[in-house]
């Protein structure tokens, strides 16, 4: 993708375009519009598809053959068309972070702190400040407390690499829950 207009040229449309696909063979778009309101994952096929360096790929659903054989990259960002050159990014169709210029899926947090004895279950969200993002883990336990802070804190420092440790952690009893059983994570961004 490239900037395809200036910031001064978007005629107050409120919209910043991230630009058009130059190189179709290497960049595409899923081929429907399957995340609701017309966006499409990007796809990217070429050099940066073929996986990450000395890594099992049999873990990472984002790594796939397409129907011509080639090694395809599912990106998980979500984009929409917006004229004929131009598509904004949307969103995404995973719970990725970016936290400090590094990448983050909170999955992984998650189940590492869902290891620590009393833990029912655990939560990561992130927590907008003035100038940053912040991640927040929240943990479901009946035996644990706010006094198990540190502990908890400690441990996963000692498991996780270092922008992988949550800003802060927080105990509850009970964690928000959708009707089918799933945490409520946008209930929990709004928990402080």
């Amino acid at each position: 993708f490239k900037f395809s207009e200036r910031l001064d040229q978007l005629n107050g449309s409120g919209t910043l375009p991230i630009g058009r696909i130059h190189n179709p063979e290497f960049v595409r778009l899923s081929a429907s519009p399957k995340f609701g309101n017309e966006s499409f994952e990007v796809v990217v096929s070429g050099p940066i598809a073929q996986g990450y360096l000395e890594a099992d790929l049999s873990g990472f659903g984002r790594f796939e053959t397409n129907a011509d054989g080639k090694r395809e990259w599912r990106s998980g960002d979500l984009v929409k068309k917006i004229d004929l050159n131009n598509y904004e990014h949307v969103g995404r169709k995973d719970r990725m972070m970016k936290i400090n210029g590094n990448f983050v899926m909170p999955s992984e947090i998650e189940k590492v702190a869902g290891l620590i004895p009393g833990v029912r279950r655990a939560a990561v969200v992130a927590e907008k400040t003035a100038d940053k993002l912040k991640m927040v883990l929240w943990l479901e336990s009946g035996t644990l407390s706010s006094l198990d802070t540190e502990v908890t804190a400690a441990t996963l420092q000692t498991v996780l690499p270092r922008r992988m440790v949550p800003s802060r952690v927080n105990f509850v009893s009970e964690l928000p829950i959708l009707p089918g059983g799933k945490i409520d994570f946008q209930q929990l961004e709004n928990w402080h």
